[in-house]
């Protein structure tokens, strides 16, 4: 029954035994019961991860046959990727439905799941369970999971016009508009166009500097 490694499957033997006289013996019945224990081997590389906001996430599972299927025809092994607890990674509490709700797992039949860029919210862990079963019998299965914290990035302070050389009666400008939150997305995801962070605000300040001298 090597070609035959279900887990939890019963096959029933019969067996007789005839002499070269034509003698024959009572029909004789066995039960064989393949137990579980078949499961894949499942790798999905280090268990906690640090994330961030804007850059692309990629995760993959490994999946080994167990040895007793190794010699049966045709055997698959199914993948499927699902979201476990979202948390807040400051306190650990659950994070609203609505941050849980805004991640949609692209692919998640694959061995291999790549969560675009602003999938997942800075601030919060999110916890991705992997199952590996054995496609002809679904109860065979080996469960990975892997732990994401979503780090915040710092501010990318942007000035257009910096240091120069000015005249006493020259006046002059400087502009931060290109300043970004990486946190967030800055982009129009159908049209392309840059959009504007309201969420930013600036304070500017002057000073003079002591004792300055400037050479003519």
């Amino acid at each position: 029954l090597g070609d035959l490694p279900l887990g939890g499957s019963q096959f029933v033997l019969l067996v007789r035994v005839t002499s070269f006289l034509g003698l024959a013996s009572e029909l004789a019945e066995f039960v064989v019961t393949r137990s579980g224990g078949a499961e894949p081997s499942l790798l999905v590389g280090p268990s906690e991860r640090i994330a961030r906001p804007a850059s692309a996430t990629q995760l993959l599972g490994i999946a080994t046959l167990a040895a007793c299927w190794q010699a049966a025809k045709g055997v698959q092994i199914d993948f499927e990727w699902t979201l476990g607890n979202v948390t807040l990674s400051a306190t650990g509490e659950p994070a609203p439905s609505a941050v849980r709700n805004s991640l949609v797992l692209p692919s998640p039949l694959r061995s291999s799941l790549l969560l675009p860029p602003f999938s997942l919210l800075s601030g919060y862990t999110y916890v991705l369970n992997l199952r590996a079963q054995m496609a002809t019998d679904p109860s065979v299965f080996s469960d990975a999971q892997v732990s994401l914290d979503v780090r915040v990035q710092p501010l990318q302070l942007l000035v257009r016009g910096g240091d120069r050389r000015l005249s006493v009666d020259e006046s002059f400008s400087v502009d931060a508009l290109e300043s970004y939150d990486p946190n967030v997305r800055r982009f129009d995801v159908v049209t392309g166009e840059l959009l504007e962070d309201a969420n930013l605000l600036f304070s500017w300040s002057v000073r003079a500097v002591a004792n300055s001298t400037v050479a003519e």
